[in-house]
């Protein structure tokens, strides 16, 4: 009987030791957090006020990328000067996306949505841009960030560019998925160590792909490796993206919807890739023969083929809901001076998709919103 009490004294002390353990951890994480996860629980958490300095001896090896990055974050999680304080008399745009949009690894005002702002400040003296990408979002996270966040912010413009991230998902991931189980996402949501051990559990069952948005690595077109493939293994990538694609649209029409409940214009962007049955003008590659990873093997062929079908449905969504689309993928040159890998852009690929950007939302701003215009869109 004494020998029992010992063990259950010991037992306590343990359990005991544990809880205060737990509940060191869970102080020092709430006064400081240096994980970073985007995730809490259930919820999508933005990276308020943070600003990361980025020098790394692979951004040497990139063209056209600056060797030192600086990436701020304001105090709404998102890149851009802080809102106005008249903000409603402003014209107010928000740029959603995944590591496309986010530009992690350009600086602040070489982002597509800085140079979008400032090729707009000419004609709209008022405009204000927020650039609120993240990386690895669908439209998954798109719907999460614009039910949570966008919705009650009430910009009057929200540009959307999505679809290569929504290829091959079927549900949220880890970037965007806003579902835990009941209790592990109840108890996330209000504990900073359970958080932390949800978040590290997704990042090791994931770690097998590679972000979008990582860091950055030469692209040696002239020496990549191609691939072929079959008739029949492009018409099972394609035939298998059947049902997704359907997801797709429905998730594009609930995001119509939630804009135009908020009172807000959204304007569709179609995702261009440095792939396709085209020659890279700096280099002479073939780009549909180019291998590539887009969470499966394939060729920059069948890459393209998937990647159009996803774009079909956001020009017709476009179309029959009467927005505005500015088709980057068509309009986008394919040269590897505008990429520093089959999706992300340089600085100089930022500049350009801010000049198409502007040929197609200027226009369409000065017949909706002339009280604000100070000069006419630039020709």
């Amino acid at each position: 009987m004494t020998g029992h009490r010992s063990q259950t004294a010991d037992y306590l002390l343990v359990a005991a030791g544990l809880a205060v353990a737990f509940a060191l951890v869970e102080a020092g994480l709430r006064i400081h957090n240096p994980f970073g996860f985007r995730m809490r629980g259930n919820r999508i958490v933005l990276p308020a006020n943070k600003t990361y300095r980025i020098q790394d001896s692979r951004l040497g090896k990139v063209e056209k990328l600056d060797k030192v990055i600086i990436h701020t974050k304001n105090s709404l999680g998102f890149r851009g000067p802080e809102p106005p304080p008249d903000f409603a008399r402003r014209l107010t745009i928000v740029a959603i996306g995944g590591s496309t949009t986010e530009c992690f690894f350009l600086s602040d005002d070489k982002t597509w949505p800085a140079r979008l702002e400032a090729k707009l400040k000419p004609v709209f003296p008022s405009v204000w841009v927020n650039n609120a990408g993240l990386d690895g979002h669908s439209t998954f996270g798109h719907l999460a960030l614009m039910s949570n966040y966008i919705s009650k912010l009430r910009p009057k413009l929200v540009l959307l560019l999505a679809g290569a991230n929504d290829i091959f998902t079927d549900a949220p991931k880890q970037f965007d998925q806003t579902r835990n189980s009941r209790v592990v996402g109840s108890l996330a949501d209000h504990s900073e160590a359970v958080a932390l051990a949800v978040n590290l559990v997704r990042h090791a069952r994931t770690r097998r792909f590679e972000a979008l948005g990582a860091m950055p690595r030469p692209l040696a077109l002239r020496f990549q490796q191609t691939r072929m493939m079959s008739p029949e293994q492009e018409r099972a990538l394609v035939e298998g993206e059947g049902g997704r694609l359907r997801g797709y649209q429905e998730r594009l029409e609930r995001l119509a919807e939630l804009a135009r409940s908020g009172g807000i214009e959204l304007v569709l962007l179609t995702q261009p890739a440095l792939v396709g049955d085209a020659v890279d003008d700096a280099t002479g590659a073939d780009l549909a023969a180019v291998g590539l990873e887009m969470y499966q093997p394939m060729n920059g062929h069948v890459a393209w083929r998937l990647l159009e079908l996803y774009n079909d449905v956001t020009r017709s969504v476009g179309r029959r809901r009467g927005l505005t689309v500015a088709d980057l993928a068509r309009e986008m040159p394919k040269s590897s001076r505008y990429y520093y890998d089959f999706f992300h852009f340089t600085n100089e690929g930022a500049e350009k998709v801010g000049d198409i950007i502007l040929a197609s939302l200027c226009p369409a701003l000065g017949d909706k919103q002339p009280a604000l215009a100070a000069a006419p869109c630039p020709r």
